[in-house]
């Protein structure tokens, strides 16, 4: 199931990067700009939103009860219309960020519903999602909505997946999607051409995905201990491995277009690349050198790159942290 997967591929990162004496603290899993907002999911304590490119935050919905301790994994935008998936499902706001309402009608019923990832295509909102039918019966899939999130529906894959990780599109009727199965010949990269309908495999990338993201032409995957690019659409591609002393090769943990220029973070910080993924450059100047920051989720406003990375503590301080790109860091205490 997508769960044991995040969660092993979470151990094994601290597990061979790490001192003995770190522990975890909270975690930024996810960034987006949005409006005159920056939010961030995090992990077990809802979603925070800055109006000061990260100056200052605030809880967000702090008196919903299903969302205010939630882990949030990722965020998309449609219109007026921010989405979040969480460990519990999807939310919609319409109010700039200030409330949130949980929208799952159409799923199967369940007991439990995890929204691994979202993006827009075509008019649709998309997701990665597994919905747990049962203690022992996962349902890994993607649904889309084509009324902005009031209904929802299964798109057709041609196999039955283990796990769909991500899914990304830069709002054309194209999609991608990183998709396990019951076999290493079935895994990798899917495509979509009718805004997440229907799906076929593009066997030109079979290999683990775990984030992914599109801008025009150019389609960029990352796993965990590697990274690709492409640059006609996902049909081809090639390594965009970032540099890095990584002792299984470096993956790709987020990427964040702004104009033709692509940032990507990872385990050993945050890259730019001026070529479509092809060749990287390090931008970590303002990163603690110890302990090492671990890039999980990044956005960009008209002024600022952020990075939120998933940190460790030798002290037990209760407090995540967001690194901005432009002269100084921030960090956010709670």
């Amino acid at each position: 199931m997508q769960q044991e997967y995040t969660e092993a591929r979470t151990a094994e990162r601290a597990g061979t990067q790490l001192p003995r004496d770190c522990r975890a603290v909270k975690t930024i899993r996810s960034l987006i700009s949005f409006g005159a907002h920056v939010f961030a999911g995090t992990e077990g304590d809802g979603i925070y939103r800055s109006s000061d490119h990260g100056d200052t935050w605030a809880k967000t919905d702090v008196n919903n009860t299903l969302l205010a301790q939630q882990l949030v994994f990722t965020f998309c935008t449609k219109d007026q219309a921010l989405f979040a998936g969480a460990q519990n499902g999807i939310y919609k706001s319409t109010d700039g960020g200030a409330t949130f309402q949980r929208i799952i009608n159409g799923f199967p019923p369940n007991i439990g519903l995890f929204a691994w990832s979202l993006t827009v295509s075509g008019g649709d909102i998309v997701a990665a999602v597994t919905v747990l039918l049962s203690p022992s019966e996962p349902l890994d899939g993607i649904f889309y909505s084509s009324d902005d999130g009031s209904t929802w529906h299964q798109a057709t894959l041609p196999i039955t997946p283990t796990a769909v990780t991500a899914v990304a599109s830069d709002g054309s009727s194209l999609a991608y999607a990183g998709v396990f199965g019951q076999s290493s010949s079935v895994k990798g990269l899917y495509k979509s051409t009718d805004a997440g309908v229907t799906w076929t495999q593009r066997q030109a990338l079979n290999v683990d995905i775990e984030r992914l993201a599109a801008n025009g032409s150019n389609v960029l995957a990352g796993g965990l201990f590697g990274a690709y690019y492409s640059t006609d659409f996902g049909e081809s591609w090639a390594f965009s491995d970032p540099p890095g002393n990584c002792p299984f090769g470096c993956g790709i943990f987020t990427y964040t277009f702004r104009g033709t220029s692509v940032f990507a973070g990872d385990e050993v910080g945050m890259f730019f690349s001026t070529n479509s993924g092809a060749t990287w450059v390090p931008i970590n100047e303002g990163f603690p050198q110890c302990p090492i920051p671990d890039v999980e989720a990044s956005c960009a406003d008209s002024n600022y790159l952020f990075a939120g990375s998933f940190r460790m503590k030798v002290s037990g301080a209760s407090y995540w942290e967001l690194e901005r790109r432009r002269l100084h860091q921030v960090q956010l205490r709670l």
